[in-house]
């Protein structure tokens, strides 16, 4: 799992997402985020802190926060990763999700061609990850997810890439909806209909909430 060089309580993460440490508090009481580490989970995990600063660039559209715990949510759910336990890494991310894509391309008969690129990216992919693991004894076994968790998955690695500065997600709704219904691209994209739109650049988001902390851009 990545780990902030410290750890984020709550005066640092509501300067990370832009609102005051009150403000802060009542989102916890609401249930719309919560210190997720330490004995008395104080301080916030890296996925937590992102969900909060998502949380507190919404505070600038809606005065009342209740009506953030809805919304808030769905996005949990659209981002949280399939697997439940520790969060992994980004690059884990990646390397786990290339293998699941591996065995569904294999167990529907892709041609030999198709699966040995897919089979040369994941050493590429399990190599940054540094793992002692045997990648063709993984790329062996049988799948462990369905579609669903495949398309959950994609989200995710999206939304990590975006918190750490490697790539593009833009986190979609129509903020007068109800309830709110989110979309997650890697580029800009419009929802048909949508009265008032908003997108948030979520790559640009997480870097000036490093930059209010204190952190490289």
């Amino acid at each position: 799992m990545n780990k902030d060089p410290k750890p984020l309580y709550r005066t640092q993460m509501a300067k990370m997402a832009g609102i005051t440490p009150v403000q802060l508090d009542y989102l916890v009481r609401l249930g719309v985020v919560a210190p997720d580490l330490g004995d008395v989970r104080k301080h916030y995990s890296e996925a937590e802190a992102r969900l909060a600063i998502v949380a507190g660039e919404l505070q600038r559209f809606y005065k009342d926060a209740k009506s953030l715990k809805e919304p808030m949510d769905q996005l949990r759910c659209m981002v949280t990763w399939p697997e439940r336990g520790l969060v992994p890494s980004y690059d884990e991310m990646c390397a786990q999700y290339s293998l699941e894509v591996f065995k569904k391309a294999r167990d529907n008969g892709a041609v030999k061609s198709v699966q040995e690129n897919l089979l040369r990216g994941l050493h590429r992919k399990f190599g940054r990850v540094k793992t002692e693991a045997d990648v063709d004894q993984l790329a062996s076994s049988a799948r462990k997810w369905d579609q669903d968790q495949l398309d959950k998955a994609e989200i995710a690695i999206l939304f990590a890439g975006a918190a750490s500065g490697i790539s593009d997600c833009f986190i979609i709704t129509d903020i007068n909806s109800f309830p709110w219904q989110w979309e997650i691209y890697s580029e800009p994209a419009a929802i048909d209909g949508a009265q008032t739109m908003l997108s948030i650049h979520a790559r640009s988001l997480f870097k000036n909430a490093r930059k209010r902390r204190g952190g490289e851009p």
